[in-house]
């Protein structure tokens, strides 16, 4: 919660979300891998919805490029990090997977937990989790 307004100087931007249970054909996922400075893989295959330890995620498999412009998978490091729809709308959160750039791997999935799911599923409302 903000308890006073934030100076115009700090030139701050807030992400929009998306709660509909809706899939994106494209976007990306800002994240910093291992640890590593802020990555951002993009995807160009539709989310579908899977589950994820009982939780209803959207998968992406084999989606991203490991190359050497920074759009690479995610790794450990990544959790918790957002997936962005094509309107540049969070709608989920990095909850697990097995993508890394080993090439055994590389069409492993990410799950992310949907923000739809997590928005009226996961607690008594969208105020207690």
């Amino acid at each position: 919660m903000l308890n006073q307004n934030i100076p115009d100087t700090f030139n701050v931007f807030f992400n929009g979300w998306n709660r509909k249970d809706t899939t994106s054909p494209s976007g990306v996922g800002i994240h910093h891998p291992e640890g590593d400075l802020k990555k951002i893989s993009t995807y160009d295959k539709p989310l579908v919805t899977a589950y994820y330890y009982s939780i209803q995620t959207l998968s992406l498999a084999g989606n991203v490029d490991c190359d050497p412009d920074g759009h690479g998978v995610t790794e450990g490091g990544s959790s918790g990090s957002p997936i962005f729809d094509n309107h540049g709308r969070i709608v989920g959160t990095l909850t697990g997977g097995d993508s890394s750039c080993d090439t055994s791997y590389l069409d492993s999935p990410d799950y992310y937990g949907k923000f739809s799911w997590s928005w009226d599923k996961n607690g008594s409302d969208s105020t207690n989790g």
